[in-house]
């Protein structure tokens, strides 16, 4: 058995045992992972130069990811592993695949979606032609439009055009600014690019969802210039946890590239092929070894 954490080959304490569970997402919201895999530290210069000398006591503990690879010969998993536990002669550690990392990591867990700064367009009526931003869509190149809305507090009327036409030519003369509804597949690019995350988000862009937008805008006399400002006050791992409800699909989110990808359900389960039961138990555990 060979198992490399940062792409290094990693040295195994002799002997070394571990429990390997397999889980289904879709029925108990987790992937893969193991239990506790030890690594020595004293004296092992190969694990030191992977994990740093974390088993120090001047070295504060913190939680930690690391790409991590198992193999045993028809047996490959590909992950992260993180430290559970440090003493000054070995780590202690888990590996976990795929949403049992996002479900252990809780880095979007303390980051407000209404509390970030994504910016804002200008909101001056001649830098958007009123044709364009009613008539038009993300098929065009954009990326928010400025659909005509009434605040019911105030009947005021927001987007306001010269016709009631689905294409205006000018706006109103009381329009004296604009409020923007921006499309899904924007603002979760604005979020990402917020986080420091990389996205793939083309199946969204191939599919009818690519039309959905966000009517959360405040009105134009309010000054708001953030997208953030109308949001829910959602963390970041609640906001991919409801659209995942409303699109019928999964958000990867991979902690230690820093990358985040959608695909529906259908595609997942799809490519996941057929499995036939011909052996069902309730329970069922194997032993991985390393004989040293």
């Amino acid at each position: 058995m060979e198992i490399y954490v940062d792409h290094k080959l990693a040295v195994l304490k002799k002997g070394t045992a571990f429990d390997f569970v397999s889980e289904n997402r879709y029925f108990s919201g987790a992937d893969s992972y193991s239990k506790t895999i030890t690594f020595p530290l004293a004296g092992c210069a190969e694990n030191l130069v992977i994990f740093g000398h974390i088993n120090r006591k001047d070295v504060v503990a913190q939680q930690l990811l690391f790409d991590c690879e198992i193999r045993d010969r028809s047996f490959y998993k590909h992950g992260s592993i993180t430290i559970t536990e440090i003493n000054d002669v070995e780590a202690k550690t888990q590996f976990l695949e795929g949403r049992s990392v996002q479900n252990y990591s809780d880095s979007f867990d303390v980051l407000y979606i209404n509390e970030m700064e994504l910016g804002y367009p200008s909101q001056e009526t001649s830098s958007f032609p009123a044709n364009s931003h009613i008539g038009r869509s993300i098929d065009n190149g954009l990326n928010y439009l400025a659909l005509p809305w009434v605040n019911n507090t105030t009947g005021n009327i927001q987007n306001r055009t010269n016709d009631s036409q689905s294409w205006p030519s000018s706006w109103h003369y009381d329009t004296h600014g604009l409020s923007f509804q921006p499309y899904l597949v924007y603002l979760l690019q604005l979020i990402c690019n917020a986080v420091g995350y990389t996205y793939d988000f083309s199946k969204l862009m191939n599919s009818q969802y690519r039309y959905l937008i966000v009517c959360n805008t405040p009105p134009y006399e309010w000054n708001c210039l953030n997208w953030a400002t109308a949001l829910p006050h959602w963390t970041l791992t609640e906001l991919f946890e409801q659209l995942e409800y409303f699109l019928n699909g999964e958000f990867d989110i991979d902690h230690v590239s820093k990358h985040i990808s959608f695909r529906f359900s259908t595609e997942a389960i799809a490519s996941a092929g057929t499995v036939e039961l011909t052996n069902i138990v309730d329970e069922f555990s194997s032993t991985v070894e390393d004989a040293g």
